[in-house]
């Protein structure tokens, strides 16, 4: 299956292009953060989303599904202990811009869980035409 996900995504073809990262935000909700991320401004969200459906069309015909509309983000960092409501430390952060990145590809990642945390490798990088 991993070689058909590779050859699928392999296909995908996309021009490189910036993304201002802008405001905060934490999943589920900022009273009980599991994660707390970094947003995007609305131009380069919508470059992101667009190429997250081109993802998720080469990769339906193999069986995979979205659960959930794609939100763009930059997780920076997860929470495992609960730390109570964070709603007012974030709101003061929601309009501040952490500057601009590059999304020159995109990658498919392997995750392997050992006792001391996860292990990450790249298994095919796509990169931008």
């Amino acid at each position: 299956m991993v070689q058909k996900v590779i050859s699928a995504l392999k296909t995908i073809e996309f021009s490189r292009f910036d993304v201002i990262l802008k405001g905060v935000g934490a999943f589920p909700k900022s009273k009980f953060p599991r994660v707390v991320w970094v947003g995007t401004e609305e131009t380069g969200g919508k470059l992101m989303v667009d190429l997250a459906k081109k993802v998720e069309n080469v990769l339906e015909p193999l069986g995979f599904s979205s659960d959930k509309p794609f939100k763009p983000h930059l997780t920076v960092f997860r929470i495992k202990k609960k730390i109570g409501d964070i709603t007012e430390e974030l709101k003061e952060k929601e309009t501040m811009e952490f500057g601009k990145l590059a999304v020159t590809g995109i990658k498919l990642k392997k995750s392997e869980l050992t006792p001391d945390g996860p292990n990450y490798s790249d298994l095919l990088e796509v990169k931008a035409i």
